[in-house]
């Protein structure tokens, strides 16, 4: 793992600059020891590392998290939701209009609402 993808990786938790600076810096710090030492400095020691810190990055990262931040993450959920959801009505309607143009309309069924009224396909 590369020092920018490790970098990325730790700031997409939310944790300060601070923080991801001095973990970096860390790892960096005892990379160079462990080559000093002849054991190896490899990527896979060094990804490990990244990976045991991101808890602790998460932790940092939702330090001082108050009322306000919890505000701005619904207010996203739920626009998000929204979003998905008119997706998801706009596709079901086009794909009943092109069902509905491609089915005879002696083969299409009848929709029945509550009402007992009853509809065809008039997309």
């Amino acid at each position: 793992m590369r020092a920018d993808t490790a970098e990325r990786l730790l700031r997409a938790t939310g944790a300060s600059s601070l923080f991801v600076d001095d973990v970096l810096g860390d790892l960096e710090e005892l990379r160079t020891q462990r080559q000093r030492a002849g054991q190896s400095g490899g990527r896979w020691w060094y990804a490990t590392e990244v990976l045991r810190a991101l808890p602790h990055a998460q932790r940092d990262g939702l330090r001082g998290v108050g009322l306000s931040h919890l505000l701005d993450w619904t207010q996203k959920a739920i626009a998000a939701w929204i979003l998905l959801g008119v997706a998801a009505l706009i596709t079901g309607c086009m794909i009943y209009g092109m069902w509905s143009a491609l089915t005879p309309p002696a083969e299409r069924p009848a929709i029945w609402l509550p009402s007992g009224l009853s509809i065809t396909g008039l997309l």
